[in-house]
């Protein structure tokens, strides 16, 4: 079940994370120089801000994967907000996603040519096989206003997959934190449920 699915996010439409990505390799050797491997906000600091000043999460979240929250359910949204955004993440997590934005690939880490070849035997690093596993079905549901997970580049991931995709749905007025905390959740207790339950055998 891909909700919001990533994978190819060269049409990422999040205008922080284009601006992150085209800094990244400035932000890879500043970290690395200052011994940085982890990005971690404290879940305390965040529940502060987010408590005096809600509107600097909201925007935060906006321009990392919506195009408004609108549609978002406000009490779920200030506790997926104040007790778990932004979790932590390793840097060189967030380096990779950069790569794969300025790359349009959907492959392994980038070392540079060098390590690159030692590590994958090429200059390049070698795209992800998204080959499906044969008999195990997939369903997604894409966000026509999901700025992370772009429609275009969901459109690539289902034909990557074809052969096993059961269920593909465009879903109007949908963004990339929707899925969790949308005003309606009816396409989660109907389609999602249905399709879980017809598949689960």
């Amino acid at each position: 079940m891909a909700l919001g699915p990533v994978a190819k996010v060269s049409h990422s439409t999040s205008s922080l994370i284009k601006h992150l990505a085209s800094h990244s390799r400035i932000a890879e050797r500043t970290l690395e120089f200052l011994r940085i491997y982890e990005l971690n906000m404290d879940q305390s600091f965040m529940k502060v801000v987010c408590g005096y000043l809600p509107w600097v999460c909201e925007d935060l979240t906006v321009k990392l994967s919506a195009k408004s929250i609108d549609d978002v359910n406000e009490e779920r949204f200030k506790v997926y907000i104040g007790g778990h955004f932004p979790s932590g993440s390793s840097t060189k997590c967030h380096y990779h996603y950069g790569q794969l934005i300025v790359s349009d690939t959907f492959s392994e880490y980038s070392y540079g040519s060098r390590k690159n070849m030692e590590v994958y035997g090429q200059t390049k690093p070698p795209e992800i096989d998204l080959k499906p596993v044969p008999g195990v079905p997939i369903a997604m549901f894409v966000g026509e206003e999901d700025d992370l997970a772009d429609v275009t580049d969901a459109r690539w991931l289902r034909n990557q997959t074809d052969s096993e995709v059961v269920h593909y749905e465009e879903m109007p007025k949908m963004g990339h934190i929707s899925f969790l905390i949308a005003k309606d959740m009816t396409y989660f207790s109907d389609r999602v449920i249905s399709l879980l339950n017809k598949y689960s055998n």
